[in-house]
């Protein structure tokens, strides 16, 4: 562990105003703003199947992610030496070991390379997914063995889940199944990580959420809208644009609805009572396994609306206007 501060020390002694916002960006490349950005394009508009695949794959690597996370309780660069600071924007939720935004970078990029299974792809996933780790290690909120983890991590459920996926989607019951069982395994979490020794898990009720949202959804699109995306390049572009309105919508909605419980970050509460004396109306982080479960919620609602009711709205209004127009 010496060594390592000593390395972060030294990275962050060389830095500048410029090191500062460049690393602060290749740092989104393992946010869940680049992830809606990903998923949303290439599920609504490029290629509906992949985008299943990028999906779930995204999903249950931040679950297992969190669940290491729990067991391992490792603190983080800035809480153990006061000679590291964690710099400005540097999002840094939970314990350190291994980095989520490291494997979920990884497992994007790396399952991106795969679709196109060309050499040149890979070396791009594995020089962006070091870039994010070394963003993680300047920024001050990781330890080089974090970001090593996560990246092989990511890597890791990348490739076993496109092996998986090829498996099982030959019988859509099987699909359904193996789905079915990735819930299943990692349900008691919601139980086990609710407070306790346990207390800073709430990004596993987060991701879970997402992952058990985004497979219903997936699911029941393709049961009652099975939507295509061979459209003229001008639809995908509103789909998409408004998709984005939609999803963000909704997160900032609920996550203004449960602050008023003390629950959930808002910025859109910020924006409304900005400095003024404000206090929830209960204050639910008080109870811990409560506050998580509305964490849960939250993201399976968006999950859900990304993945199935958003895609069931723009089905209805494009199959109308085509009517209208024949």
């Amino acid at each position: 562990m010496q060594a390592g501060l000593e390395f972060i020390e030294w990275f962050q002694s060389i830095g500048n105003v410029v090191l500062d916002y460049f690393f602060v960006i290749v740092t989104q490349l393992g946010s869940e703003y680049f992830y809606i950005i990903v998923l949303g394009v290439i599920y609504w508009a490029i290629h509906k199947r992949f985008g299943e695949v990028l999906a779930v794959t995204l999903s249950l690597s931040l679950v297992l992610n969190n669940v290491i996370k729990a067991f391992v309780g490792a603190p983080r660069p800035f809480e153990v030496s006061t000679a590291i600071e964690q710099k400005p924007f540097a999002s840094a939720s939970g314990t350190a070991f291994p980095s989520g935004h490291t494997q979920g970078a990884a497992s994007i990029l790396f399952a991106l390379a795969l679709r196109f299974k060309r050499v040149k792809w890979f070396v791009l996933a594995a020089a962006l997914t070091v870039l994010v780790g070394f963003s993680r290690l300047y920024l001050g909120v990781h330890f080089i063995e974090d970001v090593l983890a996560g990246g092989l991590l990511g890597m890791g459920v990348a490739f076993s889940h496109a092996f998986l996926f090829r498996v099982f989607s030959r019988r859509p019951q099987s699909l359904l199944s193996y789905y079915s069982t990735l819930a299943l395994v990692f349900l008691p979490g919601l139980f086990l990580f609710g407070g306790g020794i346990f207390e800073q898990t709430r990004d596993f009720f987060i991701s879970y959420g997402l992952m058990v949202g985004a497979m219903i959804a997936i699911s029941q699109e393709k049961r009652h809208v099975d939507f295509s995306v061979d459209v003229p390049v001008k639809v995908k572009f509103k789909r998409v644009l408004l998709g984005f309105l939609v999803v963000f919508a909704t997160m900032e909605v609920i996550g203004f609805l449960f602050s008023l419980f003390g629950a959930e970050d808002s910025l859109l509460l910020y924006l409304i009572v900005n400095d003024m004396d404000w206090y929830p109306i209960f204050n639910v982080k008080e109870m811990t396994w409560i506050h998580n479960l509305l964490g849960f919620v939250r993201y399976f609602l968006v999950a859900y609306m990304g993945f199935f009711i958003y895609p069931g709205l723009f089905y209805i209004m494009e199959s109308e206007r085509n009517v209208k127009t024949s």
